[in-house]
């Protein structure tokens, strides 16, 4: 019998913990993190209103394909819902593309300040996460082709990125996906769009991804 222990993916033992922003400030009693989606108006009576409705029905378990929600979103946005995937915030979404596309050998490509989840996704799934130098803070759409391979499965763009607040304008987000071979997944993280100013407008909607 051997003695060997149970071992995790190589790419685990790369990880460091994520750390988080800091949640406290001198002489301020309730700091707003912007970079987490917080909001200083405070929660949609809406939004409170179908949270204390939902807590009538804590007994049972909720639809995990989201059906209602999707369907909801499709009608509203003209999409269709069999092509939508909810999940618990961002994180979650993340992890599911790097798993389901991202194995031992691949590539994932994102600029050097962008969101942290993408390097340990990318890390978790087995693959080699590819950090590209930005311009003045902002992602290089020629810099990230260019370090684009036959190995790359993932592009991740966050846009607007989270720290740095950048973002590219929609003609520089056409211009990176149309630069990428058909064997790669442009993936836009738009989570922070919402934490943006109107300038955000000249870019949203994003373009359709593969």
């Amino acid at each position: 019998m051997s003695n060997r222990l149970p071992q995790p993916q190589p790419g685990i033992m790369e990880l460091s913990p994520y750390v988080p922003g800091e949640s406290d400030l001198p002489g301020v009693t309730r700091p707003i993190k912007l970079s987490s989606n917080e909001t200083p108006l405070g929660p949609s009576p809406r939004a409170l209103a179908a949270y204390r409705a939902a807590a009538e029905q804590l007994d049972r378990y909720p639809d995990g394909a989201a059906t209602a929600l999707r369907q909801a979103i499709a009608g509203k946005y003209g999409l269709d819902p069999e092509r939508i995937v909810c999940g618990a915030g961002s994180d979650e979404l993340i992890n599911l593309l790097a798993h389901a596309y991202i194995g031992p050998g691949d590539e994932a490509v994102h600029s050097a300040h962008a969101f942290l989840i993408y390097k340990i996704a990318t890390l978790s799934s087995g693959g080699k996460p590819v950090t590209v130098p930005e311009r003045n803070y902002c992602a290089d759409v020629d810099a990230m082709l260019e370090r684009v391979t036959p190995r790359t499965r993932i592009v991740f763009l966050a846009n607007p990125n989270n720290p740095t607040g950048t973002y590219l304008p929609h003609d520089e987000v056409r211009r990176l996906h149309r630069g990428l071979p058909s064997h790669t997944l442009l993936v836009l993280d738009a989570a922070c769009a919402a934490t943006t100013t109107r300038r955000a407008s000249s870019w949203w909607p994003p373009p359709r991804t593969r």
